[in-house]
This record gives C-alpha cells, sequence and structure tokens, in this order.
C-alpha cells in the first residue's frame, strides 16, 4: 500500500480507536492529510479489523458508487445512452481500475465530487433547499478527502440564476454553514 496508504490507514485507525488525528506518537502527518478518507478507512476498520482490506474495500466500494453516479450524471445531462456511456467508460479506464483496489484517497474524491455534481444538476433543475444541503455535504466531503473539492462551491454562484440578493446570500449561508461544521474538526 505506499506511504500515503500507510499514513491514511493509521490515521484512520487512530482517530476512531484513541480520538486522536495523528500517525503515531513522534509523527504528526494529520497536519497535512485531510481527515476525510482516514475516516472512511477507520470506520472499515472497525468492522474489518484489517487496515489495508479496510483501505481497499473503501476504494473499491467508492468506485463502484461512482459508476452508478456518472450514469445518473449522463442520464441527467442528455439520456440514457449517454449515462451508460459515461458509466462503461469510467468503470474501464485504467487508472480508476488500479486505484480502485488501492489505499488512496482518488476513488473515495471521485465518488463524492461526483455526487456533488449530481446535486448540482438537480438543483440547477429545481432549487429545492435538500438539493443544496446534499451539494454541500457532498463537495465538503470531497474537500476533505481531497482538498481540490472545494472548487465546487462556486458551481452555484456560477451556474444558478438569483431571482433576488436574498436567495443568493440564503444559498451562499447554507453551504458556509455545512462547510465550517464539516471542516472544523480538521482546523480546530
Amino acid at each position: 500500500a505506499g506511504a500515503d496508504g500507510i499514513a491514511y490507514s493509521r490515521i484512520g485507525k487512530n482517530l476512531l480507536e484513541k480520538g486522536v488525528y495523528h500517525f503515531g506518537e513522534d509523527y504528526n502527518s494529520g497536519i497535512l492529510l485531510p481527515y476525510g478518507y482516514p475516516l472512511f478507512v477507520g470506520i472499515a476498520n472497525f468492522f474489518l479489523g484489517d487496515l489495508f482490506t479496510a483501505g481497499k474495500l473503501v476504494s473499491l466500494l467508492a468506485s463502484l458508487v461512482t459508476i452508478f453516479l456518472l450514469y445518473l450524471i449522463g442520464k441527467e445531462i442528455a439520456q440514457e445512452q449517454a449515462g451508460l456511456f459515461a458509466a462503461f467508460y469510467y468503470a474501464f479506464y485504467p487508472y480508476v481500475m488500479q486505484t480502485s483496489v488501492l489505499v488512496q484517497t482518488e476513488s473515495l474524491f471521485f465518488m463524492f465530487f461526483s455526487l456533488a455534481i449530481y446535486f448540482f444538476l438537480l438543483l440547477f433543475r429545481e432549487k429545492k433547499l435538500s438539493y443544496l444541503i446534499f451539494f454541500g455535504l457532498a463537495t465538503t466531503f470531497s474537500h476533505l478527502i481531497r482538498t481540490e473539492g472545494l472548487v465546487l462551491l462556486i458551481f452555484p454562484f456560477l451556474f444558478l440564476k438569483f431571482k433576488h440578493k436574498r436567495e443568493f446570500f440564503k444559498t451562499a449561508f447554507v453551504l458556509l454553514v455545512i462547510f465550517l461544521l464539516l471542516v472544523s474538526p480538521y482546523v480546530l
């Protein structure tokens, strides 16, 4: 499992077993790595009792969910054939096949990133508070797995049309609250 996989696995285990967010006694990798992936590995390890199997299972399950999400995204944007093509392409892309069984962040990041895009598409079609909340949660989790997920937070402000300033600020407020609540354990 490479150095990253070992660090993510040990941090996740320490997070759940000891309530501390660090690699070991003398080395604190937790400051450098967001807690999203280690948290999921730690939860899986709680049930499996094997760190590396837990990490691989998290990556594999996330890849499988992403295939389905890409189908939904393609279907939402165009039609069912587009969704099938997107899902098939993703499923058989060599990099995805490789990372789906490694203890690395990519698979889980792609899953939450895709989930955020799917909820954004639903939000674009119909402005419902539930879609906004789920978009905010998925975006924040993608950020907590890989920091570049933060870019998704600009989508509503670039693509949604707001009737009033109040609607704009309500959207910004909801996303900010979700983001701060989920990120606060990482920064505190």
